[in-house]
This record gives C-alpha cells, sequence and structure tokens, in this order.
C-alpha cells in the first residue's frame, strides 16, 4: 500500500520521544543515590589528571570499508584532538588486532590489520580494554598478536594476557604523578572457546574476588578504574545486575567504573564519591540504527582522592566515524546520559 509520509513522521517522533523519557526515568531513578558529584568544566586544577574514557571501536565491517578508501586515521579523526588533549584516552576495543589466525565458527568475527595499532595511538589513545566478546575471535594466535601490537604502540591493554592470571592484573598508568590502575572484565563466555589454564585468556568477572581485587589494585595507585562489559545490547536501562556490580566496585574502592557492550548509551550515576558510566556506547563503529549512532566522550577529572568531576562532549556517527554532535543530536546525547 502506500505510505504516507505524515504519519511515519509522527511515528518516528512519537518513538523517539518514548526512547528519551524511558532514559529520563532511568536516570532520576539513578540519581537518587548521588552523592553532590555533578559536572564541572573539563579543564583540570593543580593537582588532577583528566581521562576521557570513550565507547566501543569496532575496526571491521562497515569501518574497515571505509578505510579502504581514507586510510586508518579516518575512524578517529574528528575526535582526535579532544583525545590527544587529555592526559590520558580510554576506551574499548571490539576485536584482535592480527593478520593471523582462523576465525571461529560463530555469528560475529572482527579483526583488523597491524597498521590499524598505530592509527590508534596517533590518534591518542593509551588504555584500551581488550576484555570482552571478541578479542578471541582469531583465537589465542590473535589475542597474543593484539597484546604485542599495542605494546609495541606504548598503548596499555587490559584485561587480557598470556594466562589468567596476567589478564586479571591491573595495568597501572600514571599520569603528573597520579598513578590510575586499570581493571578490565568480560561477562559473556565465548560462544567457542572454553578457557584453558595457562592459556591466553580474557579476564572474566568474578563477583565473590571483585572486591579483593580492587582492593589490590587500589594498594598499587591514587584511583582504580574498573571496566566491565555487560548489559543488554540496544537496551537504555542497566540492569540490576550491572547496578549491583557497578555500586559493589565503588563500595570496594574503585573510583570510577566505565561500562561497554550494549551499543547505545546508558545513564551516568553518581554513587558514594564515585561515578558509574553504565554504557559508553559506541564511538567507531557502522551503526544500523539511530540510536546506536549516539556516542560522547566523557572527561573526568581525577585527583588522588578520586573522582573530582565530570562533563560529557555529546557526539554523532557518520559512515563510521564519530564526530560533534549539535543541536537536537547533541540535546539526545544529554538526554539519555542526564544532566
Amino acid at each position: 500500500m502506500l505510505k504516507r509520509p505524515g504519519l511515519i513522521v509522527a511515528f518516528r517522533r512519537a518513538a523517539a520521544l518514548v526512547t528519551v523519557l524511558t532514559a529520563l526515568a532511568a536516570m532520576t531513578a539513578l540519581a537518587a543515590t548521588g552523592c553532590g558529584l555533578g559536572r564541572r568544566p573539563p579543564v583540570k586544577e593543580p593537582g588532577e589528571v583528566t581521562l576521557v574514557a570513550a565507547g566501543d571501536i569496532l575496526l571491521d565491517r562497515g569501518v574497515a570499508a571505509q578505510t579502504k578508501v581514507h586510510g586508518w586515521s579516518y575512524p578517529l579523526a574528528r575526535v582526535a584532538s579532544r583525545l590527544k588533549s587529555a592526559d590520558l584516552a580510554f576506551a574499548n576495543l571490539e576485536g584482535p588486532i592480527t593478520d593471523r589466525g582462523v576465525g571461529l565458527p560463530k555469528q560475529f568475527v572482527f579483526r583488523a590489520p597491524p597498521e590499524a595499532a598505530r592509527a590508534l595511538r596517533l590518534a591518542g589513545l593509551d588504555v584500551l580494554s581488550v576484555a570482552n566478546n571478541h578479542t578471541l575471535d582469531y583465537g589465542s594466535v590473535g589475542l597474543l598478536d593484539t597484546l604485542d601490537q599495542l605494546n609495541q604502540e606504548s598503548i596499555a591493554a587490559v584485561g587480557a594476557g598470556k594466562d589468567a592470571g596476567e589478564a586479571r592484573r591491573p595495568k597501572v598508568v600514571e599520569a603528573d604523578g597520579i598513578k590510575l590502575a586499570f581493571l578490565a572484565y568480560n561477562v559473556f563466555p565465548n560462544e567457542v572457546l572454553a578457557p584453558v589454564e595457562d592459556e591466553p585468556a580474557v579476564a572474566m568477572l568474578e563477583p565473590r574476588t571483585l572486591a579483593e581485587e580492587i582492593a589490590a589494585a587500589k594498594g598499587l595507585a591514587d584511583v582504580v578504574v574498573v571496566s566491565i562489559h555487560w548489559g543488554e545490547e540496544f537496551s537504555r536501562v542497566p540492569t540490576k545486575g550491572q547496578r549491583d556490580l557497578a555500586r559493589a566496585a565503588i563500595d570496594a574502592g574503585a573510583g570510577l567504573v566505565l561500562g561497554h557492550h550494549p551499543h547505545v548509551l546508558q545513564p551516568l550515576e553518581a554513587y558514594h564519591g564515585g561515578l558509574i558510566a553504565y554504557s559508553l556506547g559506541n564511538l567507531v563503529f557502522d551503526p544500523d540504527r539511530p540510536e546506536a549512532a549516539q556516542s560522547a566522550l566523557l572527561t573526568v577529572r581525577l585527583s588522588r582522592s578520586g573522582v573530582v568531576g565530570f562533563d560529557v562532549e555529546p557526539l554523532v556517527i557518520r559512515a563510521a566515524q564519530p564526530r560533534p554532535a549539535k543541536g537536537d543530536e547533541a540535546a539526545g546525547v544529554r538526554a539519555v546520559l542526564g544532566p
């Protein structure tokens, strides 16, 4: 039958309004646990450092197609200056960097060539979580190649290692005399590979040992940053499990919890002096739905005592490339993340 454009536009606007209202309701509920921590200008004061945290980086599929035309500097070209302006920049690397190995027999299998690692470094990234359900897409050899490529570019990889012990070990990074210990965990077991003792591994989240591992990391650094790959894909609202784990991490001594995997943004929460980003959505991606194209850079100001303040820069992904969002697009991002 013939489509009626007016009705289609009205329906899309109504659907968008429902999405925003749902996110606002979740944000309001989460804000009730806050402690007065709020947005402050990203310019740091003496005795502070700035950490820019971002979402998932996919370097395959539609993103790889764009790099064949524009080169590997293309995906992060419009946000590189912001990443470089921070003392440290962090994101989640969604897939191995390797040209070896055989892809696992599962639905989604990703990888990027070795030259991608240099592009990530030149764009300003300092620390990457590799604790996710795609790091082993090309098996142990792909994981080890990834760690080697990132190490060659002086990018700290956290959440995986040559064995389970190394995977769970915190990475301590120092900036302006302040030490940050990064821990990264994945909650999704590999669909194909079962973990084998003393073989390359991704750090799986163990709720029973989380507090102990955070305490150990706290003994090595001023601030502990915990990254967790969790949640439901394309859900704007964190699950009860996410909320419980994130708050437990803060109560155990973490200053900042950064979530990945849902591929959409979820609200921020100030909790007991710490900050929780339940999902930072996508940074570099080839989204097939509008909400997955919403992105953001979260700038967190940190002192030796923890989080001092934070700010958000809304982004939108166009042609597999994040770029600053304006107008209604920026307002939509802020509506999801919170005031």
